[in-house]
């Protein structure tokens, strides 16, 4: 029966791609969903995607519901499966209200018609969540557009919208961070502009470093972005990214976090400053530390030393 309603849904789809005219060579903002309906095409033609893509444990009551935690969820799943990037556009932008999700029957007989129903909402969610975060990890070129288009839709949640930030700055997508830097310094909801700020911190090009040190010294800023802002100069200027990111950069980043320790700021961020410019190994960072006369930056000085060694 699943098999035979994805094959439905997507053979309409499939129709549309192939009607769309040539493939596209080079993906961009006036193209992305005619190339996303190409690579619907092509994922429709290989005959074992239904059959995976429906077959989630992660949001059936029969699995899900023996875990401990007893929540749905299917990010890692999906991420470990490497469907093709086009069945999850086919589902995210086509066909989600069509999914197959698990008959009322396979909940437990003691769950009643209102936990279902408050089960399902939540499975959905899981679902669409999961899916934008494992159209992130495709590597598709498609990808950062369609993720760019999920951060600016205000009738997704918030919930799925805050995955998308994150998961479009790791594409390090060419717009990535003029996207995620409207968002970071709009008035919009916390938890959003929260996600839009550690999407900078894993794009990590000139322009994300230069929100990222702007907000983590803006004097009003709300310490929970505040937070946000000086974990994602630790992730820009990381020892492990610091070829990705380039030595300039990386010292630009961790000279920033450096200068905190001398203001307010490290009041009431200091184990954060501490996490964060222990991450950089940068020796500019240390010989900068040294020179600040506080017990945090002392106790940030013994945390780099051991990193570069």
């Amino acid at each position: 029966m699943k098999k035979m309603m994805f094959t439905v849904a997507f053979s309409l789809v499939a129709s549309t791609a192939f009607a769309a005219g040539p493939k596209v060579a080079t993906v961009d903002q006036s193209n992305w969903r005619r190339a996303a309906s190409h690579a619907i095409a092509e994922a429709q033609a290989q005959p074992d995607v239904a059959e995976r893509l429906f077959a989630l444990r992660g949001i059936d009551p029969r699995y899900y519901l023996r875990d401990r935690i007893q929540n749905p969820s299917v990010s890692a799943e999906l991420r470990r499966m490497k469907l093709p990037a086009g069945a999850l556009f086919e589902v995210y932008l086509e066909t989600f209200d069509a999914y197959p999700f698990a008959s009322a029957d396979a909940y437990p007989a003691h769950v009643d018609a209102a936990e279902r129903a408050r089960l399902r909402t939540v499975e959905r969610s899981a679902l669409r969540q999961g899916l934008v975060d494992a159209i992130g990890a495709s590597g598709h070129p498609v990808a950062p557009y369609l993720l760019a288009d999920v951060v600016n839709d205000a009738r997704e949640t918030l919930a799925t919208r805050s995955i998308a930030a994150m998961a479009l700055g790791a594409t390090r997508g060419e717009k990535a961070s003029t996207v995620l830097t409207s968002v970071a310094t709009s008035r919009g909801p916390n938890a959003l502009r929260s996600a839009a700020i550690a999407g900078l911190g894993e794009h990590r090009d000139a322009k994300s470093v230069g929100t990222l040190i702007a907000l983590a010294n803006a004097p009003k800023l709300d310490d929970e972005l505040r937070a946000a802002a000086i974990t994602g100069l630790g992730a820009v200027a990381s020892k492990h990214t610091r070829r990705v990111v380039g030595a300039e950069r990386a010292d630009q980043a961790a000279i920033a976090l450096v200068k905190l320790f001398s203001t307010p700021v490290a009041d009431a961020n200091g184990t954060r400053l501490v996490e964060a410019v222990s991450r950089t190994g940068s020796r500019a960072a240390y010989d900068a530390l040294k020179q600040v006369d506080t017990d945090l930056a002392r106790r940030a000085v013994r945390r780099l030393a051991r990193r570069m060694r």
